[in-house]
């Protein structure tokens, strides 16, 4: 199920299966801001990560004296959400912890999405609450793509990201998508946009100083902004010659080739008291 929200700039569209963000479309020119999928390249549109972000060695990790097998950015993105608040302009969406979840992740909780338009941003918010009576470990993370080009006369190639501080954050690299000791800084305050820079897959970053990141093209006035503050990683994506760009900011990283396995010492991973609640949240503005 679609649900749309609206306001005098904006129109969104999230699908309540992952609760997805899945469209946001300026008013005023109809410019679609959010990669619509391709089978060929990227099915998906702004999938959430939760409770794990990247991949896990083997796609398994040990809690206690069990083993659980759990695939690639976790479940979250492919279960059904329950539409919790609905207003023009906003909508919540929640997951509780299932039969169908504990067997492949011992924890129990809720997790909390919500939209909002306030002007001609998106603001995004998690709420990960602890229902549980033992300590819940998770990670989450932010998937969005975005149309690159943005106009249908410009290319991917006449497009960079601009960082809102001058980085000398560490690109770790992955090897069939786990890190590997392969490691370089990305220094400067732009990244111009090239296939060639996805070659070995994505843009891993961590101690970025930034708390922006910047869609834009010198030729046109259209641009995306991503907003975030608090993220310890930030994960940047394209995928062959498709024409979007992804710009995660992340609550936890993949596993890396040598990880033990044990969930509780996975690096990135967040944890929460019983009763405890985490929240966070992003902003999207398109201009």
């Amino acid at each position: 199920m679609f649900v749309e929200i609206s306001n005098d700039k904006l129109a969104a569209k999230i699908n309540t299966k992952g609760a997805e963000l899945c469209s946001v479309i300026s008013l005023d020119e109809s410019i679609e801001y959010i990669w619509q999928g391709d089978d060929r390249y990227w099915s998906r549109n702004s999938p959430v990560l939760f409770p794990i972000v990247g991949k896990l060695k083997d796609s398994k990790y040990r809690y206690g004296s069990k083993e659980y097998f759990m695939n690639q950015h976790g479940f979250a993105r492919d279960s059904e959400f329950v539409l919790e608040s609905h207003s023009r302009d906003s909508a919540s969406f929640v997951l509780e912890s299932s039969a169908e979840s504990l067997e492949i992740y011992p924890f129990n909780f809720k997790l909390t999405i919500a939209y909002k338009l306030c002007g001609r941003a998106v603001e995004v918010s998690w709420v990960v609450e602890n229902i549980d009576e033992r300590e819940l470990l998770f990670s989450i993370g932010a998937h969005p793509g975005f149309n690159c080009p943005l106009e249908d006369t410009l290319s991917f190639e006449d497009y960079r990201l601009v960082f809102e501080c001058k980085e000398s954050a560490v690109r770790e690299f992955l090897v069939d998508g786990l890190r590997c000791e392969k490691q370089e800084f990305v220094v400067g305050t732009s990244l111009e946009l090239t296939r060639e820079l996805f070659k070995d897959d994505a843009l891993v970053l961590s101690n970025i100083k930034s708390k922006s990141v910047t869609l834009e093209s010198p030729k046109s006035l259209r641009r995306v902004t991503l907003r975030f503050e608090g993220f310890e990683y930030l994960g940047i994506w394209s995928k062959g010659e498709a024409n979007f760009v992804c710009i995660e900011p992340w609550h936890g990283i993949a596993d890396a080739q040598n990880s033990s396995g044990d969930f509780s010492d996975k690096q990135g991973i967040m944890k929460l008291g019983p009763k405890e609640i985490f929240d966070c949240s992003y902003l999207i503005e398109c201009e």
